[in-house]
């Protein structure tokens, strides 16, 4: 048998019509260890070995208190135990006994046979990469292997030190060992510019040369690698005789997703994403364990596509947690309850529901205990919760067949493996990461299957075991990793070099590296096309160390260049090499002013389902009518689900929900002492239910923020309140009527009585003190004088805002509050304007109303505000008894996209 082996052999290789078997490193220790009969003494157990090697680390700490790892150890365990290991496991390659008899040995070194001494007294030692080796080494000189030759594609002096033994000892057993490197083949003349830049690469000539631009060596640059990949797909399409090696040296599926695009065969290449989606389950299920609440993990839990969760109890849950982001508030357990009913009724009517299941579901995640995040949690919980995610990942892959669900039960496997192999009894949060990242592994997927005439690829750029005449080297930039600090000390690599044993060095690794990324050059007679986009998917791509050769080549560079986006690129400079569709010339248009007015003729025709208008939707139509049309006639709004409410809302909103209770209670004697009481007392379960991102680790300034100024505002209310004599009559108090023949609802936060009918509305806002003061001076409050009609008094409400942030009371007298600021720029007399703008209200909405049975919709922009106004000049139209319109945008407009 003929062996054909390279250091980069392992995935895909180039190397047509080849006797034997071609292998990298990994496929050569399997087929070695076969031989030897050692099969099955290595498994993907690295997560035990690293459990294993904590545990011996700990006990070492424990006796020597001043070990070289003794801080990095108590820092992350879990890291310091797997670098060490993988230390352990070259100090193992480099075939040391682990011997310290020697006097001179050094202290790390010692250290290192110490730990090898408690890991030979531990059961059951999973075995790993350097303990087979250690194995093979110690059967291979008695063993006679079914060899007649090894061909190397890697020079013998850059192989591991383990290799180089390995093939020493297969060499004695008379087995031919031979050198067939890329780098080692005849050069000829300097014929063409690929002919020149190769022998630059491999013998270094002094000197530049011209380019003589004969098309073999062309360098095509764009801003983005989708762009590149569609520009080869034409070139392929319109050129069906060019047949390149294809090095794609990561698995990004741009290349492939053009050529599908354009009815090419599809290369079969691997998603390159980090993960599937469902993997994410492994870090987002712990989440449930821990307090506080984390509302955006278990969103996210909730709307993956495959989650041990019913779709439709997971959707709910999202939904109310978008709103208010915590557990068991008051909209939680209603929205709950109706759940449950809808799905008992739906059983009912003979719908196959296991409802029993999803209830059980729905404990097993929502029911149980959580843990404080800066304890720790007992180790139990966490196994139950991925044996739960194993079982589930199995049962439902049964129904599925998707390949995730299969890594993620074999993932959440080893989890629990790991786990049952710790000796503590509670983890803490850090720890539980740290394991997890230690088994999570990504799964790429093949999205699109190799074709048949696909064109033929590499991954790896040593992964040439002849040559080809012509390659596409796709993304030719830097991908190679930051270069990490040599680990090994100058005394201990002295040590073992007398016992003739060497460690592997940067050096050598760069070596390597470099004669890899030389070999598609070298093994290139024809023709290359480098592809160099200056972004990789949205990031800044660095330059590939190879460019300085090419300066080193040509005097000058720029000649080979193909700039796509370059307004002076012509494709007829390029043409010369290949066939080219002439690019199609799409007719210009100017873009047109928005139009101000959507025409539908039988708008008044269209039923609506609306019973009633809210004060909001009624502002919408009076100032911006197609936001009502949207969102109130044609029922379109975002979605809630992966959007939590934002800091400013959520406080807003805790806010409302601390005085709607406080306002509750008998405050009327109470102390700032107490307010401030209740607020510390109260606030967390309010968070917890219904704003836990508040209480999230990181977020200790805005809650310390939030609670100062809540217990200022309540204390400044409650005060104006006593010292006016007022008393509460309602709170978040249901309001409906009449407007112009249309029925309306509205809800009152605070409503207010003293003495004998006179009545306080007061509306409490966050923020925006000087949005509120404009509103007053502007007479645009129409919510507070929408508000004063509805509550149908003989004495007409005072009507106020209450600026939570600022504890301050807003108005246009100080009637009803001495303390309040008042605003009033013209000094009216508050009924006087109460009048006015009900007036303008009612003209308004009727003007609108009209509007909308003629089948027109205004659209009412910046961009369209002034237009709006002189057509609404040459229409004769009186607008003087109305509402003065806008001219600016609408605030918080999902839909300004769709008119703009």
């Amino acid at each position: 048998m003929i062996l054909h082996f390279g250091l980069k052999f392992d995935d895909l290789v180039h190397q047509p019509n080849t006797d034997g078997a071609t292998l990298g490193p990994k496929k050569s220790l399997a087929l070695l260890e076969t031989w030897l009969g050692l099969a099955g003494n290595v498994e993907d157990n690295e997560y035990l070995r690293v459990e294993r090697y904590r545990q011996a680390l700990k006990r070492y700490i424990k006796e020597n208190k001043k070990a070289f790892f003794a801080a990095s150890f108590a820092a992350d365990p879990f890291s310091t135990a797997n670098v060490l290991l993988q230390r352990r496991d070259e100090l193992l390659m480099s075939g040391w006994d682990f011997k310290a008899e020697n006097e001179a040995i050094p202290e790390r070194l010692k250290a290192w046979a110490i730990l090898e001494t408690y890991l030979s007294e531990l059961e059951n030692m999973p075995r790993g990469k350097a303990d087979l080796i250690a194995e093979i080494m110690a059967n291979l000189h008695s063993f006679q292997l079914p060899l007649t030759k090894v061909i190397l594609y890697d020079a013998f002096d850059d192989l591991p030190y383990y290799w180089q033994r390995i093939f020493k000892v297969i060499e004695n057993q008379g087995v031919v060992i031979e050198n067939q490197a890329i780098e080692n083949q005849q050069f000829g003349s300097l014929g063409t510019d690929l002919e020149a830049l190769r022998q630059k690469i491999a013998l270094n000539n002094a000197g530049k040369v011209d380019a003589k631009i004969d098309g073999s060596v062309l360098i095509v640059k764009a801003k983005r690698e989708t762009d590149l990949a569609e520009w080869l797909a034409k070139v392929k399409l319109d050129n069906p005789r060019f047949q390149p090696l294809c090095l794609v040296p990561e698995t990004n599926r741009a290349l492939d997703a053009a050529f599908v695009m354009e009815g090419l065969p599809a290369f079969g290449i691997a998603s390159s994403s980090s993960a599937r989606p469902v993997l994410q389950l492994l870090k987002l299920a712990p989440t449930f364990l821990w307090k506080p609440l984390n509302p955006y993990r278990i969103l996210e839990f909730l709307s993956l596509a495959l989650k041990p969760l019913d779709d439709r109890l997971a959707q709910t849950i999202a939904q109310v947690m978008a709103e208010k982001p915590g557990m068991y508030s008051s909209l939680w357990g209603a929205r709950l309850n109706a759940f449950w009913e809808g799905l008992d009724k739906k059983v009912s009517e003979g719908k196959n529901i296991n409802v029993a299941e999803i209830k059980r579901q729905y404990e097993f995640w929502f029911d149980r205990r959580r843990y404080d995040a800066t304890q720790r949690v007992p180790k139990s919980e966490v196994i139950t919760i991925f044996e739960y995610l194993s079982k589930w990942a199995i049962d439902a892959n049964m129904h599925k067949k998707t390949p995730s669900l299969l890594v993620l039960a074999t993932q959440a496997e080893k989890i629990k493996e790991f786990l049952e192999e710790l000796p503590e009894r509670d983890l803490s949060n850090l720890e539980l990461e740290r394991i997890i990242r230690t088994i999570y592994s990504p799964s790429p997927v093949v999205l699109e299957e190799k074709q048949v005439d696909s064109l033929a690829h590499l991954h790896a750029e040593g992964a040439f075991a002849a040559t080809q005449s012509s390659l596409v080297w796709w993304n030719f930039t830097d991908h190679s990793s930051t270069p990490a600090l040599t680990f090994w000390r100058s005394d201990e690599i002295a040590f073992l070099a007398k016992a003739n044993l060497f460690l592997e060095t940067k050096e050598k690794e760069n070596r390597v590296q470099l004669k890899h990324a030389q070999r598609p050059i070298l093994a290139t007679t024809q023709q290359i096309l480098f592809l160099v986009p200056a972004t990789i998917n949205g990031k800044e791509a660095v330059e590939h160390p190879l460019m300085g050769y090419f300066h080193a080549t040509f005097n000058k560079v720029s000649p080979l260049i193909f700039d796509l986006d370059n307004p002076s690129f012509s494709e007829s400079e390029i043409s010369s090499f290949f066939r080219l569709s002439p690019k199609e010339e799409i007719e210009k248009q100017e873009i047109k002013s928005t139009e101000f007015f959507i025409e539908i003729p039988d708008l008044a025709n269209i039923k609506s389902t609306r019973e009633y208008e809210s004060l909001t939707s009624l502002e919408d139509l009076l100032y911006y009518p197609y936001k009502w049309a949207f969102k109130y006639k044609a029922k379109l709004s975002s979605s809630a689900i992966l959007s939590i409410a934002k800091d400013t809302r959520l406080m807003g909103n805790l806010a409302h929900r601390a005085f709607e209770l406080i306002l509750r209670e008998s405050f009327t004697t109470w102390t700032q002492l107490q307010v401030n009481q209740w607020v510390s007392a109260n606030m967390p379960d309010i968070m917890f239910k219904e704003g836990a991102t508040l209480l999230m680790y990181g977020k200790e300034q805005e809650r310390e923020m939030f609670y100062n100024r809540l217990k200022y505002a309540v204390w400044s209310l409650i005060s104006m309140i006593n010292n006016n004599n007022w008393r509460v009559v309602a709170t978040e108090q249901a309001m409906e009527g009449t407007f112009c023949e249309s029925d309306i609802k509205g809800k009152a936060d605070l409503i207010l009585e003293r003495g004998d009918g006179e009545y306080a509305i007061v509306d409490l806002k966050w923020s925006g003190i000087t949005g509120r003061r404009n509103m007053l001076n502007n007479m645009e409050d129409l919510q507070l004088v929408m508000y004063a009609a509805l509550l149908e008094q003989e004495q007409l409400p005072h009507t106020c805002y209450f600026i939570i942030d600022k504890g301050k009371m807003l108005s246009r007298n100080a009637l009803a509050f001495r303390e309040a600021e008042v605003v009033n720029k013209n000094n009216s007399d508050a009924r006087e304007v109460h009048n006015i703008i009900y007036k303008r209200m009612e003209a308004t909405y009727r003007w609108r109303k009209s509007q909308l049975e003629k089948g027109l919709i205004e659209v009412r922009t910046a961009a369209t505000a002034l237009e709006l106004e002189r057509h609404y000049e040459q229409a004769d139209e009186n607008l003087l008894d109305m509402l003065e319109m806008k001219l600016e945008d609408a605030k918080w407009d999902e839909f300004g996209v769709v008119v703009r």
